[in-house]
């Protein structure tokens, strides 16, 4: 599935096809995309809206950078826990 990202003047962000997120706090989101996860990186952000039916993530701060990364293999509470 194709996604779009769209960024306005650095302080806000828009991204489609979006899974859920795996973390966030005011330097960076970690979000699942459908294929693959994307880290926003930046200042005072802070996520607008999470519509996970539509697939779209809103966020507002100062955006730094994006990166691509290997998506976040999702653990059953079994495995999180097996040493």
């Amino acid at each position: 599935m194709n996604h779009e990202i769209n960024i306005c003047n650095k302080t806000n962000i828009t991204v489609s096809a979006v899974s859920s997120i795996d973390g966030f706090d005011e330097n960076c989101i970690f979000v699942n995309l459908q294929q693959e996860g994307l880290l926003i990186y930046g200042k005072n952000l802070h996520i607008e809206g999470l519509d996970l039916e539509a697939g779209v993530l809103t966020a507002a701060g100062q955006i730094e950078s994006i990166a691509y990364a290997k998506k976040k293999e999702k653990k059953s509470l079994r495995e999180r826990f097996r040493r």
